[in-house]
């Protein structure tokens, strides 16, 4: 497994565990979601796309300003986002 196709399971990873609480079908979502999916396709509300964000910024020990959010339509956004950060 390369280091990029690590970082996108562990950001899925995290989402799952953000959206484990809610009234999601994880399985449908599991099969559908990929790299260019956006996260908006799916029904993720805000409140717990804070959640996930908030657990991205603990699991990669770093901090995203929140009106930075919105410009993380897909997986693929937030995997380059966090590369960069971390100077991968």
């Amino acid at each position: 497994m390369t280091q990029k196709e690590s970082g996108e399971t562990e950001i899925l990873d995290v989402l799952w565990q953000s959206l484990s609480g809610g009234n999601y079908d994880l399985d449908a979502m599991k099969s559908r979601l990929n790299l260019d999916s956006r996260f908006d396709e799916f029904g993720i509300d805000s409140l717990d796309m804070t959640d996930f964000f908030i657990r991205i910024e603990d699991v990669y020990k770093i901090k995203i300003r929140q009106e930075d959010y919105a410009h993380f339509e897909s997986v693929r956004n937030l995997q380059e986002y966090l590369q960069k950060s971390n100077g991968n």
